[in-house]
């Protein structure tokens, strides 16, 4: 009776340690790669293409006219307009000799499908080592253009979410701009020569 107690026992003491030797453990690892960085580049700058262009005077405390020319960011053809000068102000005036293209930007590496906020640069200096009279350059909002993505050929509207990154996270866009001649009267005409300036364009999620 004893024996067989005992080798019951011992029976139960085998079957319990082989329920033990089936657990087994193991250390698992888990990471997670943030990457909100993307890519934004210039692929084409900006051009007002090639003008005639003359500054106004200011005599006394007159006011010298101002010329202006709107560079659209859809590649239409750019538009003139001249201010009238006051008192004995002489008049500015803008001339297209060669016509300007707009400039084009890329987003890259972005996260798909997801919607990017531009902010414009507002207004810059083209100026000229030589100095005298600098052009003024104002880009707005409704001078960039979508060009790739959902919303592709729509005019750019921080309101409507309407930039989008495609399924590989890019987007394009075209920036037009208007050109304006220098209002400080006593400035030195515009010389045969190029006026060069940089801007920033922001683009975020």
């Amino acid at each position: 009776m004893n024996k067989l107690l005992k080798l019951s026992s011992l029976a139960a003491l085998v079957a319990l340690s082989g329920n033990y030797a089936l657990a087994e453990t193991a250390t698992g690892n888990a990471s997670v790669t943030v990457s909100n960085a993307f890519t934004l580049e210039e692929t084409t700058p900006l051009s007002f293409g090639t003008i005639r262009a003359q500054v106004g005077s200011i005599p006394s405390s007159d006011e010298a006219a101002y010329s202006e020319l709107s560079l659209p960011a859809d590649g239409s053809n750019a538009t003139v307009t001249n201010t009238a000068s006051t008192g004995d102000g002489t008049a500015s005036s803008i001339n297209i000799i060669d016509p300007g293209t707009p400039g084009t930007f890329s987003v890259s590496g972005a996260a798909p499908n997801q919607v990017l906020v531009i902010t414009p640069p507002g207004a810059f200096d083209l100026t000229t080592t030589t100095g005298g009279a600098v052009f003024e350059v104002s880009i707005a909002e409704a001078d960039i253009r979508i060009t790739s993505g959902a919303n592709a050929n729509r005019t750019y509207s921080s309101g409507t979410n309407d930039l989008i990154t495609d399924d590989s996270g890019s987007v394009t866009f075209d920036v037009g701009g208007t050109l304006s001649t220098d209002t400080d009267g006593n400035a030195t005409n515009y010389r045969d020569v190029t006026y060069s300036g940089t801007y920033t364009m922001t683009v975020e999620y």
